[in-house]
């Protein structure tokens, strides 16, 4: 009679199954250790809800920022991931205080969805090439909308901050730049160039008329 042996494969606890094919597609090969791990913290939180909730997947900044993700590096992944294939954000979270904040919702394109078969939508990406343009593009700072993850980068007036950051319109290699001089008081008694005075400035004009009524025998202007 032959013994009945336990499975020498047998896993004793929770795992996450992977398609080879995911394993070895060009949009997995691409992916940094931030984008890596964003995954990870997003299959353990599918088991967390016993394996049935994908697309309600809520997870914070704090949740990947404790799973050894760097805050900076969170948005960007994300949108990397998003672009490749292998997540989607199902609703988009807000911050406030209370009741009135909210995580992201995210769903796994690889995994179940209830009763619907996993949607791969990472196939799409035939090239190492065409994967690596994509992710190249959502890691770029600035290049896409921050909204609902941060706050974009305020530019100040000296350009810093990025080729599309306002410049100072007299900046040192500006050729039109003003020459400012510091004014100088001139004594004006001759008659022939008092008159012009007269005719151009009416205030000046009643200035003059003041002093001549005062006596003085010299205008300044």
């Amino acid at each position: 009679m032959a013994k009945n042996y336990m499975r020498r494969n047998r896993i004793g606890g929770q795992f996450s199954a992977h398609l080879i094919e995911m394993l070895e597609s060009p949009a997995f090969a691409v992916l940094n250790l931030a984008e890596r791990r964003i995954l990870d913290r997003l299959e353990i939180e599918l088991a967390h809800h016993g394996g049935t909730d994908n697309g309600q997947l809520p997870c914070t900044f704090d949740d990947f920022a404790r799973f050894g993700v760097r805050r900076k590096s969170i948005a960007s992944a994300v949108r990397v991931l998003c672009a490749l294939g292998f997540v989607e954000v199902t609703e988009r979270g807000r911050a406030g205080n209370g009741e009135f904040r909210r995580p992201h919702k995210f769903r796994l394109t690889y995994r179940h969805l209830n009763r619907s078969e996993p949607t791969h939508e990472w196939r799409t990406i035939k090239t190492e090439e065409e994967a690596k343009t994509v992710a190249e593009k959502n890691r770029t700072p600035g290049a896409f909308s921050t909204k609902s993850w941060g706050r974009k980068r305020l530019h100040n007036s000296q350009g810093v901050g990025g080729d599309n950051a306002p410049t100072s319109r007299y900046r040192d290699d500006n050729p039109k730049k003003p020459e400012w001089s510091t004014p100088t008081l001139i004594e004006v008694t001759d008659p022939a160039e008092i008159e012009p005075i007269r005719r151009s400035d009416p205030l000046e004009l009643a200035r003059l008329a003041t002093l001549q009524a005062m006596g003085a025998g010299a205008v300044l202007y």
